[in-house]
């Protein structure tokens, strides 16, 4: 099984990886206007709501093989 550690312990973990991906110009778009709302750059949303959304599957997948 994946271990992906407790949020604690990742929030010291170095940003050294790179993600590359190809996006339509309207989620693009939204992204921004997303991060723009909440105060922060692009790249920091897409990558914490990526991570959240990353950590709420595996929660529910660990709670359906329980």
């Amino acid at each position: 099984m994946l271990n992906i550690g407790d949020d604690e312990s990742r929030t010291n973990e170095k940003e050294t990886d790179y993600l590359k991906m190809r996006i339509k110009p309207s989620d693009k778009a939204r992204m921004s206007y997303a991060a723009e709302l909440t105060g922060v750059n692009r790249a920091t949303f897409v990558r914490t709501s990526a991570a959240r959304e990353a950590a709420c599957v595996l929660r529910e997948h660990q709670n359906n093989a329980q």
